[in-house]
C-alpha cells in the first residue's frame, strides 16, 4: 500500500517531516525530485513516498523499524535502500548548493531569526542562532584515545559544534 501526502493528516505535518506540505511540494519541484525510485532489490516506491521518508528520517532520529509503525508500510530492507539512494540522489545533483561555506547562505533571513529570537522570549536581543556543543559517545578507539577521551562526560566521543536557527535548521557546523 502507497503512502503520500494523504496518508498523514495536515496537523501531523510539521511535526513528522519539519515541513508543511505545500513546502515539501515545492521543494520536490526546486530540486526536480524524480517522481518514481526503484531500490537495487527491485522495491518501487513514488517520488512522495521517498521524499516523506527521507524528511521523516532525517526529522528525528530512531530506529528504522520503529518508523514502520508510523505508516511506512514497506520491508525495513527497501526503506533502508531508499533512505541510501535519496541521500546519494541529493548529494549527486545538489552538492553544490548543500555545500555551501559560512552562514552566507542564510544572511537573508537573520532578521527574521532575530524576530523569533525576540517573539519567544519578549526580549530585544540581538540574538540568531544558538550554539550547540553535543558531544556523541563512541567506543573507544584503538588509536588516538586521547584525542576523543572527554574528561568532562568521562568517556570516549566524537565533539560537534554547531550554530541552529529558530526553525531548527543547522546554519553551521564545524
Amino acid at each position: 500500500q502507497a503512502w503520500g501526502f494523504d496518508t498523514f493528516p495536515q496537523q501531523q505535518m510539521d511535526g513528522l517531516f519539519r515541513f508543511e506540505r505545500a513546502e515539501i511540494e515545492e521543494l520536490m519541484e526546486e530540486l526536480d525530485f524524480p517522481r518514481h525510485w526503484i531500490t537495487p532489490s527491485g522495491s518501487p516506491f513514488t517520488g512522495e513516498e521517498a521524499m516523506l521518508w527521507y524528511l521523516r528520517r532525517l526529522s528525528y532520529p530512531s530506529k528504522l523499524s520503529n518508523l514502520t509503525n508510523e505508516g511506512f508500510s514497506a520491508q525495513i530492507g527497501a526503506l533502508s535502500e531508499l533512505y541510501s539512494m535519496v541521500g546519494s540522489w541529493t548529494f549527486e545533483n545538489h552538492s553544490r548548493r548543500l555545500l555551501q561555506t559560512g552562514l552566507g547562505k542564510w544572511a537573508h533571513r537573520v532578521p527574521e531569526y532575530a524576530q523569533a529570537v525576540e517573539n519567544y522570549t519578549g526580549f530585544a536581543m540581538d540574538c540568531f542562532g544558538f550554539v550547540d556543543g553535543t558531544s556523541r559517545p563512541i567506543a573507544r578507539p584503538g588509536y588516538f584515545q586521547r584525542a576523543f577521551y572527554s574528561g568532562h562526560k568521562r568517556n570516549h566521543c566524537l565533539q560537534f559544534l554547531s550554530v541552529t536557527a529558530p526553525d531548527g535548521m543547522i546554519l553551521y557546523t564545524a
